[in-house]
């Protein structure tokens, strides 16, 4: 799948804040159709948060981006931030539900991945939990393995992935 990772700007954040599809699709140059994907942590507060930082050098480097394809907006994915002292990064990927199961999950990571490597990260982690057996084949099929797995106080099941990059 032919996929394009899109930084957010100001402009689309904007337009997401005013919950105005159109402005966002002018601000992309795309169409949309269902947005955010649902189930995901594409949510105000996470477009809030990057609001206040999207002019931040770290943010444009090491933070989300819309997930283009076909000229259609179908996802989010990126990096919670920059490196950490070990050289790892963790990143974070949602697609529309009307678009899944098309490989662009696994593009986007398949991209994250070689982003990280031009960035001189050492390794990357990703969290999902264990019944989104979706999320953990994407993670799966770009070499990912399971590091660790917890119950949370809300009885969820959360399995941590990692990759090494060298």
């Amino acid at each position: 799948m032919q996929i394009c990772l899109c930084p957010v700007t100001a402009l689309a954040l904007d337009a997401e804040l005013a919950d105005s599809r159109v402005q966002l699709a002018d601000a992309l140059g795309v169409e949309i159709g269902e947005w955010p994907p649902d189930g995901g942590e594409w949510d105000r507060a996470a477009v809030e948060f990057f609001r206040q930082r999207v002019d931040d050098d770290a943010t444009r480097t090491w933070g989300p981006a819309y997930v283009i394809a076909d000229n259609r907006l179908v996802g989010s994915a990126g990096f919670f931030g920059p490196p950490d002292e070990e050289r790892e990064v963790e990143i974070g990927y949602s697609v529309c539900r009307s678009e899944r199961r098309r490989g662009i999950a696994t593009s986007a990571v398949a991209e994250l991945i070689a982003l990280a490597i031009a960035g001189g990260c050492a390794s990357i982690r990703a969290r999902t939990t264990a019944d989104n057996v979706g999320s953990i084949a994407v993670l799966e099929r770009n070499r990912f393995s399971e590091s660790t797995r917890a119950t949370g106080d809300d009885g969820v099941i959360n399995v941590e992935f990692r990759r090494s990059l060298h």
